[in-house]
């Protein structure tokens, strides 16, 4: 299990040679919020607060479009959203971001590279958490994998058809319509052999309103946290 330390802006998660920040809603004591969504008016302040957090100095951010889909890729420079729902790196010089609002965001590391992973119930099933895997195993070189599950829908909370049940296979954590996505995506990293792994035990939706935010509570309105994670140097 990784060392995890709590922020002002977050929880930061030390895994293999990468760190994990995965930020809160909580507005900071100047009153800043730290609402990531691609189209918050304080996105770009509130990733170098987490950044400055986790002492990552200055990088490059990258994040996606993402799709509810399995695609993954290799960061490309001159493509700094590109449509996926995985995005791995082999350089420090850039902090990696995933957004999630009742999804998991996961962060990776293996060997000098480092991935996210946006992973809601579609993805889960679609195989993202697999597919990113490949595409890590294919540009770190191999070796053992580090992983952190940040806060997500929870057990507690979230109800889905038996049709979602079904279709997240033999990993699903569930109990009758009720699923747990954070174990869900910790038992498919544990089958594809990820021994260290961190989990954080949050639900997103009734865990804590000034904490996280929540899709399923707050519809459309709702902003984002997830992770944003970088090799450190």
């Amino acid at each position: 299990m990784g060392t995890v330390r709590e922020v002002p802006e977050g929880v930061l998660v030390e895994i293999g040679s990468a760190t994990a920040c995965f930020p809160n809603r909580r507005c900071l004591p100047d009153g800043a919020s730290l609402d990531i969504a691609l189209d918050s008016p304080g996105r770009d302040d509130a990733l170098r607060r987490v950044l400055l957090a986790g002492s990552a100095g200055e990088r490059r951010t990258m994040g996606m479009r993402q799709q509810h889909g399995r695609e993954a890729q290799l960061v490309d420079p001159s493509s700094p959203t590109p449509d996926c729902d995985g995005l791995i790196a082999n350089s420090s010089d850039f902090a990696l971001v995933a957004l999630a609002a009742d999804c998991v965001p996961i962060a990776l590391a293996q060997g000098q590279s480092v991935a996210v992973v946006h992973a809601g119930w579609r993805g889960l099933a679609a195989g993202v958490i697999q597919r990113s895997l490949e595409v890590l195993g294919l540009n770190s070189g191999g070796g053992p994998v580090s992983a952190a599950v940040g806060p997500s829908a929870r057990v507690c909370c979230y109800e889905v058809s038996p049709e979602v049940v079904d279709a997240l296979g033999p990993h699903a954590s569930a109990e009758g319509r009720m699923v747990d996505t954070g174990k869900t995506a910790a038992a498919i990293l544990s089958a594809a052999g990820v021994v260290d792994l961190t989990v954080m035990d949050a639900c997103t939706i009734c865990g804590s309103p000034e904490r996280y935010f929540s899709f399923r509570t707050e519809g459309s309105d709702a902003g984002r946290q997830g992770v944003v994670a970088w090799l450190n140097r």
